[in-house]
């Protein structure tokens, strides 16, 4: 309310609500400092993925991505073994206990991300080449701000100089949770894409791949017939059953790492809503009759 009253009271015209925007569609509250931008950087470029229709995107858009969660996996694991390894940090026995738990769900979830961008190139929805989506764009700035905390001017910080005190360490809680969460929005989203592409048939897939659960597409000698194509297209979920898996331990592991963060941070869902949830709506406003003349009512009963 406070917020609101000086939004009122100023006069001007605004095109946005501003930080009021970002808090109130569920953004970080974050201030000015690097700490505090890499939050919002987290953000950005987790929304700017969601600005992309999920139908539209391809194998170049979703190896890309994968590419991107692989790196953020590599700096949350970073920022969280430097917190364990900080002589300043303050940590409590049960705060130590949840991050080594937080190392080996992000150490697996980024182990499943390899397998993933393997998987990748024996499933084609396109031909290989750069994507230009909006996501890669924030990325490049999300990697950059993490680049200027971690190792700024090329030089990797120490522990006891990345956190030297207690309220960074703090701070530093927050980034992991906020990258995390992320993260796992970004993987959940690649399962979707891909639920999309494989249900119309979108994909190309090997031959020999294909051959080896079903003998329909194997290869006949050439002189009974010709010569068949190397990639064929197909609808069913059985062809695609390694990648589904690997898709699936990645996200269900960042899910177990930022149930974790949130935990650590001291944070909730409420503070950021998921987008595929029930949209809250008014009720509807209800006319209720006047109420009748007290005089003529009463003139009424005698």
């Amino acid at each position: 309310m406070t917020e609101l009253e000086a939004l009122a009271d100023t006069g001007v015209l605004r095109s946005g609500l501003g930080e009021l925007g970002e808090l109130s569609s569920g953004g970080p509250l974050t201030g000015d400092d690097e700490l505090s931008m890499l939050a919002r950087y987290a953000c950005r470029w987790e929304r700017a993925d969601v600005t992309v229709a999920v139908g539209s995107l391809l194998t170049r858009d979703l190896r890309s991505s994968t590419a991107q969660i692989r790196s953020v996996c590599g700096y949350i694991w970073h920022l969280t073994d430097q917190l364990l390894a900080s002589s300043h940090a303050e940590l409590e026995s049960r705060q130590r206990l949840d991050l080594g738990a937080l190392k080996r769900a992000v150490h697996a979830a980024e182990a499943g991300t390899l397998r993933v961008a393997e998987s990748w190139r024996r499933r084609l929805s396109d031909l290989y080449g750069p994507t230009g989506s909006q996501s890669e764009a924030m990325f490049a700035v999300l990697r950059t701000a993490l680049d200027e905390v971690v190792r700024p001017g090329g030089r990797l910080l120490g522990a006891d100089e990345l956190i030297p005190d207690s309220a960074t360490a703090a701070r530093l809680l927050e980034v992991v949770d906020e990258l995390l969460w992320s993260a796992e929005q970004m993987a959940r989203r690649q399962q979707r894409a891909f639920a999309a592409l494989v249900s119309q048939g979108r994909f190309l897939v090997p031959r020999q791949d294909l051959s080896r659960l079903d003998l329909r597409y194997m290869r006949r000698p050439a002189h009974s017939r010709p010569l068949q194509t190397r990639w064929l297209r197909t609808t069913q979920p059985a062809f695609f059953a390694d990648l589904t898996e690997y898709l699936a331990w990645s996200a269900d592991h960042l899910e177990r790492a930022s149930r974790v963060a949130r935990r650590l941070a001291g944070t909730s869902k409420e503070r950021r809503p998921d987008p595929a949830g029930p949209i809250r709506s008014p009720a509807p406003y209800l006319e209720l009759p006047e109420p009748p003349n007290a005089e003529s009512e009463h003139r009424r009963l005698l």
